[in-house]
């Protein structure tokens, strides 16, 4: 197995590892939904979203940067205005912009394994 950043300051015990796991995931998730609000163009606007995706995935590792996209979704999917313009919602997951929140996971497992050394 590969070390991760996030793993070089990852605590020994096993509680304060899920909950520093969870803590990580979500910082990332954040800072996904932060460069979501970076956005060109419309309707289909180019946004930092895939900028940050791919580096949860590469300071994270495969698991926990799938982990912070799905939080990242679930996020937008209750309702938190976390997609580009303020978007949010099942509504805004399924519309024309539907594919690139499908493929974020697999980008954010890739981007981990060629980031690893």
């Amino acid at each position: 197995m590969h070390a991760t950043y996030a793993e070089l300051i990852r605590p020994a015990g096993r509680n304060r590892a899920l909950a520093y796991d969870l803590g990580v995931c979500f910082a990332a998730s954040v800072f996904v939904a932060l460069l979501a609000q970076v956005a060109v163009g419309a309707p289909v606007p180019i946004t930092g979203q895939t900028l940050g995706v791919l580096l949860a995935g590469a300071a994270l590792g495969s698991r926990r940067g799938a982990l912070a996209v799905a939080m990242y979704l679930a996020e937008g999917a209750a309702g938190l205005p976390v997609f580009a313009y303020g978007g949010f919602g099942l509504a805004h997951m399924l519309g024309p912009t539907s594919c690139r929140p499908r493929s974020w996971s697999a980008g954010s497992r890739s981007a981990a394994g060629t980031a690893a050394p």
